[in-house]
């Protein structure tokens, strides 16, 4: 079911994903699908309101960092 507006990213073993989801009165629907396994790594489809936020671990960990930095800037 990969087609338009889905984020398809790839992990391995032991990497993860990190959704951020804003406070909002409507209910939150994230659809995941596999879309390929090929040996250690899978290909993991997302399809979410445009409002929430799905990063690779190691990159939500740079946001996070950026806007610390950013808040001690100021």
């Amino acid at each position: 079911m990969k087609g338009k507006g889905m984020l398809v990213l790839s992990r391995m073993m032991d990497e993860s994903y990190v959704i951020t989801v804003p406070p909002s009165t409507e209910p939150t629907v994230i659809t995941q699908t596999i879309i390929q396994i090929r040996g250690d790594k899978v290909r993991t489809g997302f399809q979410a309101p445009k409002h929430v936020e799905i990063d690779r671990a190691e990159v939500y960990e740079s946001k996070q960092r950026e806007k610390k930095n950013a808040a001690r800037a100021v």
